[in-house]
């Protein structure tokens, strides 16, 4: 589901880059803001964002993805026309921020056909917000370092002179 406190704060961030309407190709950035991560390898996925909340995911069909993300979902699959309706997103005249995952597969068509006045690489919007952390991720770093600190107290214990690392990862597999 999109967290609608992580995109109001990517918004903020675009506004204060002169940016309305931004894409968003990264996986990574795309999980910050929904919570689900999708590999798309090769094919394009494409997070389309901007200021009047006319937001939509482009997600290829061979992608499960069955929950609601919070966004318009425009699927497709690899014989169809994707890039027509991700440019007919695009508000034509205005500048379109596009992160620095975007292939060029994909850029070079959405340049010739969208009409956006300007492209800026705008990955710092997202980038600058997901380096704060806000208090759900601070409490799962806590709970990961956690969990870190008792396996290393258990693992502290197999480490002695003699033993060879390949004893120790077996008997690490064995905890």
């Amino acid at each position: 589901m999109m967290n609608t406190q992580r995109l109001e704060k990517v918004l903020k961030k675009m506004e204060t880059e002169g940016l309305e309407q931004m894409i968003i190709s990264d996986p990574y950035a795309i999980y910050y803001l929904t919570g689900r991560f999708i590999d798309p390898g090769e094919r394009l996925l494409a997070l389309y964002i901007n200021q009047s909340g006319k937001n939509k995911i482009f997600i290829n069909n061979l992608f499960t993805v069955p929950e609601d993300l919070g966004v318009e979902k425009f699927r497709f699959s690899d014989t169809d026309d994707y890039l027509t309706p991700l440019c007919d997103c695009v508000e034509a005249g205005k500048p379109l921020g596009i992160d620095k995952t975007f292939a060029a597969r994909f850029l070079i068509p959405v340049i010739d056909h969208s009409g956006a006045s300007s492209y800026k690489v705008s990955s710092i919007c997202v980038d600058e917000v997901r380096a704060c952390k806000d208090d759900e991720e601070r409490e799962k770093m806590r709970a990961v370092s956690a969990i870190n600190d008792k396996a290393m107290a258990q693992f502290r214990g197999l480490i002695h002179e003699g033993v060879t690392e390949e004893e120790i990862a077996s008997k690490m597999l064995d905890i």
